[in-house]
């Protein structure tokens, strides 16, 4: 059976291989950190054209709202006359059926 020491120097041993393993993890990172800055200010300059498109986007949707508005009152009108046109139709026919039927 291994003495105390043996033991020690073989856990302290594991200890240094552990710290030395997670030290080249930790530059890993720190590598892989700095190939993602570049990224990092690509990603910046799509949004702020996204946040442009955005910008234009709105600008279409109040247009078509504008439009919208404008084929609601033009439908509105349509229909107005529409009514307007079978009144009068009707009232004529109305008229017509009066004076056929008073003339017998």
């Amino acid at each position: 059976m291994p003495s105390g020491e043996e033991r020690l120097e073989a856990v302290e041993a594991h200890v240094h291989d552990h710290t030395h393993a997670l030290l080249e993890v930790r530059a890993a990172f720190g590598r892989l950190e700095h190939r993602f800055d570049p990224l990092e200010g690509r990603f910046d300059r799509l949004e702020g054209r996204f946040d442009v498109l955005e910008g234009r986007f709105d600008i279409l949707e109040r247009r078509f709202d504008r439009l919208e508005g404008r084929f609601d009152r033009l439908f509105m009108w349509s229909v107005s006359i529409q009514i307007t046109v079978l009144v009068a139709v009707v009232s004529a026919f109305a008229a017509m059926l009066g004076i056929l039927l008073t003339r017998t």
